[in-house]
């Protein structure tokens, strides 16, 4: 199997408007980023209600995370999108 891989590099004022955003809305770079795959996948297919699988850390304990090895497993996440509310935060 093959794959690509692209980076996009965003510039100083577009990063801090976006720490921005994350502080006052009191949310998590992961989160933002959940949110807009939710929103870009919606846009893209239609599909308003949907499962996702997020990748959730799977060590418990110590020893666990003195291991050497990916330790993730998906946490399926059912979504709805509201296709009917508007938001002013956008």
């Amino acid at each position: 199997m093959e794959g690509e891989r692209k980076t996009v590099l965003l510039d100083q004022d577009f990063r801090g408007r976006i720490e921005t955003f994350l502080q006052n809305w009191k949310v998590s770079m992961n989160m933002l980023f959940v949110c807009v795959y939710i929103l870009y996948q919606y846009k893209i297919s239609g599909i308003a209600a949907s499962p996702i699988g997020i990748p959730f850390l799977g060590r418990t304990g110590r020893r666990e995370r003195q291991t050497f090895g990916t330790f993730t497993n998906p946490m399926p996440f059912c979504y709805t999108v509201n296709a009917n509310e508007n938001s002013d935060w956008i």
